[in-house]
């Protein structure tokens, strides 16, 4: 089986993109410091997956990866969707409800992640510090969402 680091980039980028659009509507809606600062950092998360792409932009952007149990279709099905997330009317939940919607996105950016971890495998160590450095900014922003749902 195949993976293309284009799909893994569009992935990505779809998810922060994702991710910095229910941050922007959560801190419109409830105006809390802690909210714009996570819709920085996943502003952030963008540059650092651009950073993964263009460092070796011609040999890496262009190639893909043997993996023994996923292709790129495999990888758009489990990870690109964010269906889920466009059907929430977020004008209508309370704040913990939006709070557990940006809860379940952080884990599956971790998920996500934590697979593409997997995928690149020895060769592309840098890529991968930089993977688990996005990683772990999302398992902090778990916890600054724990945070705020502790806040009434």
């Amino acid at each position: 089986m195949y993976v293309s680091s284009k799909t893994i980039l569009n992935i990505a980028m779809t998810k922060e993109r994702k991710s910095i659009d229910l941050y922007t509507k959560l801190e419109e809606k409830f105006k809390d410091p802690m909210i714009k600062e996570l819709v920085e950092q996943e502003k952030k998360h963008i540059e650092i997956a651009k950073q993964i792409f263009d460092k070796n932009s011609e040999s890496f952007a262009s190639e893909g990866f043997e993996n023994p149990y996923m292709d790129d279709t495999f990888l758009a099905e489990a990870f690109a969707s964010e269906g889920v997330y466009d059907k929430i009317d977020i004008q209508n939940l309370k704040k913990d409800e939006l709070l557990d919607v940006a809860l379940a996105k952080e884990k599956d950016s971790i998920v996500f992640y934590t697979q593409l971890i997997e995928i690149l495998g020895d060769d592309y160590s840098g890529e991968i510090g930089m993977i688990k450095q996005l990683r772990d900014q999302e398992k902090n922003h778990i916890m600054k969402i724990v945070e705020l749902k502790k806040k009434k």
